[in-house]
């Protein structure tokens, strides 16, 4: 269990999670989003604390990370993982063999077939934690699901939590906790079902085909407020109440219970 309380920097605000088993962060990959990421590699200066529980310290050699953009280097991928491996340790033929990696140039792989050579570092060394960026978002469709098992198989099978950065709300039954995060701060923690009105609108962005001459709204998100809710400027729930506008432009509302989540 990975536990982090209060974290702030230049674009975090007071992030508070706790990433045990399959935890997703539920929004558009930022600046926000990469600090995040850099913190919990001890990259980044912040204020609040990011442990291990309960040992303490996470070393930075114990996190393995799913960059969203995935060098295709002009070597063989048993060339890349014998380079990994000499850092982390591990056995790369039989890594290879495990998740039938074709030992070819990267610069020829599909886009799985890239994915897997970067998932195979997470079998190499102790690992404690999984960090997968929102590649999923760059990905072609019928990868998407395959990768999301395999890292969902491959952290239980060494043990590790797993944390992903997705900015769909598809692919979030694979999670057992999603914390919804927008400009820097956490507007929501739950399970599957999820009420902030940013949480809504990724997933009611979800492309679908309406009826014949059907009008369909789209909305579109832009840069978040500094000031207030990050996402009073777009939010429907405030679009034809004023009072609530003024509330959410003014103050970051305070988190409160509904069916089992935090909302904000």
């Amino acid at each position: 269990m990975i536990v982090v309380e209060n974290l702030s920097s230049k674009k975090l605000h007071d992030v508070s999670m706790v990433i045990e088993g399959i935890t997703c962060v539920l929004g558009d990959w930022d600046k926000d989003k990469e600090q995040l990421v850099s913190a919990l590699l001890g990259k980044t200066k912040f204020e609040g604390k990011v442990f291990k529980y309960p040992e303490g310290t996470l070393r930075r050699e114990q996190v393995r990370v799913i960059p969203r953009e995935m060098e295709r280097i002009n070597v063989k991928a048993s060339q890349f993982l014998k380079y990994l491996a000499r850092k982390y340790g591990g056995n790369c033929e039989a890594i290879m063999s495990f998740l039938q990696i074709e030992d070819k140039k990267m610069t020829e792989m599909g886009d799985l077939e890239l994915f897997k050579v970067y998932l195979a570092q997470a079998f190499m060394g102790k690992v404690s934690l999984i960090i997968s960026e929102d590649f999923l978002e760059l990905f072609e469709e019928q990868a998407k699901v395959k990768a999301i098992k395999y890292l969902v198989k491959t952290a239980n099978l060494v043990k590790s939590s797993l944390l992903l950065f997705t900015s769909s709300a598809e692919y979030l039954d694979f999670c057992n906790r999603t914390y919804v995060i927008y400009g820097g701060r956490v507007l929501e923690e739950g399970k599957r079902e999820l009420f902030h009105p940013y949480a809504v609108t990724l997933r009611n962005s979800a492309i679908s085909l309406g009826k014949p001459m059907e009008r369909l709204e789209v909305i579109e998100i832009g840069k978040p407020s500094e000031r207030g809710c990050p996402f009073h400027e777009y939010c429907y729930a405030t679009k034809n109440n004023k009072e609530l506008f003024k509330k959410c432009l003014m103050h970051m509302p305070p988190m409160f219970a509904k069916d089992g989540n935090k909302v904000a």
